[in-house]
């Protein structure tokens, strides 16, 4: 089941993908998009977790959190040019894998 359209999720920003001014067209394009939701994590929280799983450093440097509501995503993704459905999990701990190696 997908989240609901009225949610909203956050997305690492970094180095990479924001030069100071401007963000890079392709922040939520790839397959490699992580984002993260509001509803399971707060914001504050998404700081240490970002800095600890996403920034590679020294390249890749967290330096923003960028928001935005799931259904204005979903918007952009219908009015590309080739429209785009955009799903994932709404069950978090169906996600995590919490087994020890």
């Amino acid at each position: 089941m997908a989240a609901a359209s009225e949610e909203d999720i956050v997305r690492s920003i970094c180095t990479d993908k924001w030069d100071g001014e401007r963000l890079a067209p392709s922040l939520f394009t790839g397959g490699n998009s992580s984002v993260s939701r509001l509803a399971v994590i707060v914001l504050a929280d998404h700081w240490d977790m970002f800095g600890q799983y996403v920034q590679g450093p020294p390249e890749r440097l967290l330096v923003l959190i960028g928001e935005i509501n799931i259904g204005h995503l979903q918007q952009i993704g219908r009015a590309y040019k080739q429209p785009t459905v955009l799903t994932g999990p709404q069950d978090y701990e169906a996600t995590q894998d919490y087994s020890t190696t």
